[in-house]
């Protein structure tokens, strides 16, 4: 079960993790971006599943951008507004390794064949989720999502 954390700032989000290694998963509440981040990304080796729900896309990349997890395994983010695919595959791309699951909910301007782009270039995962607006893009496995998709081009 996550630990579900309502933070102001960035910079609240980024002392939780600091004070708090030990924690393996968090559900976080992000209202605002704060003030800049002036040291080194923190990393934090035990964060294995992180929620992040905030206002803006900005703020969801800002955080991403002050944090090191070598243990990521799912992401999942909720935003208002709208943030293009490669802003989103920006900030998964430092966890592809070992990155299983990334779902994406908000204004995600995207085409179901983007997905499969994206889907083609981070081959480990295996649970890839986006709702754009009232389109529900993908909701599948994406091994059965690239099954699919060879059954298409066989035809």
């Amino acid at each position: 079960m996550p630990h579900m954390r309502t933070f102001m700032t960035i910079v609240d989000v980024v002392k939780y993790l600091q004070n708090n290694p030990s924690v393996k998963s968090l559900h976080a509440y992000v209202h605002g971006a704060g003030d800049p981040i002036t040291s080194d990304r923190l990393e934090h080796r035990n964060l294995a599943d992180l929620l992040i729900r905030s206002v803006t896309p900005e703020i969801v990349g800002r955080l991403l951008d002050a944090l090191r997890l070598p243990a990521l395994r799912t992401l999942e983010i909720s935003f208002y507004g709208s943030w293009p695919i490669a802003g989103i595959r920006s900030i998964a791309a430092p966890y592809e390794a070992s990155l299983r699951s990334l779902k994406m909910w908000g204004n995600v301007p995207v085409q179901s064949e983007e997905i499969l782009a994206l889907a083609h270039d981070m081959p480990h995962l295996t649970l890839l989720w986006a709702y754009s607006g009232t389109q529900d893009l993908v909701n599948r496995d994406i091994n059965r999502l690239m099954m699919t998709r060879e059954i298409a081009n066989q035809r």
